[in-house]
């Protein structure tokens, strides 16, 4: 999210992918850390105040984005390495009882600012989730290819308590390429 907030406020569509430890962005999220009032504010608490279920994609932060057009790329990772950490704490109140310890996958478990963010609005340790020996960065390709063979099953992707759906709902679309066809006439 981070250099997707930073490559769009270049002006770029390029997200590039931090390797290593620490974001390359990560200066730019710690430059304006603590000056978070002025870009979106409001859309960070309407958002976050709205019922679940819910989600995002990048485009829902394009009037977010457009707002910061000549702050630099600092506001902008500023403003959604905060906002990241804000979702993670809104979510406090949604669990049966607050988490012993939370782990961090993905890409943000490189970016010191946000797991200082995370550090400091959770009531609990925060770690790498390659602290307990599983791999940050394929847990998402599991999780995609779990899903896959519960659709090649016929089994159901959604349920109420996850999303909210009205009942267990199945998705996803196998899609196989045609199968090429031989002419035993061609030459």
């Amino acid at each position: 999210m981070t250099g997707w907030a930073c490559a769009r406020a270049r002006g770029s569509t390029a997200t590039g992918r931090p390797r290593g430890r620490g974001s390359r962005h990560s200066a730019a999220c710690r430059t304006r850390r603590r000056r978070g009032g002025v870009f979106g504010t409001n859309f960070v608490r309407d958002w976050l105040g709205r019922p679940g279920p819910k989600s995002l994609d990048r485009n829902a932060f394009n009037t977010l984005t457009d707002r910061l057009e000549g702050h630099g790329t600092e506001a902008g990772a500023a403003l959604l390495t905060a906002f990241t950490a804000d979702c993670v704490r809104a979510a406090l109140p949604h669990l049966p009882r607050p988490p012993a310890r939370w782990l961090v996958c993905g890409g943000g478990r490189r970016n010191p600012v946000l797991m200082a963010l995370l550090a400091e609005r959770l009531s609990a340790p925060v770690a790498a989730v390659d602290a307990i020996g599983l791999d940050g960065d394929m847990l998402e390709a599991q999780a995609f290819a779990f899903l896959a063979v519960r659709v090649l099953r016929g089994l159901p992707l959604s349920a109420p308590g996850t999303t909210g759906v009205p009942r267990p709902a199945r998705g996803g679309r196998i899609a196989r390429p045609p199968v090429a066809r031989t002419d035993a006439r061609a030459v």
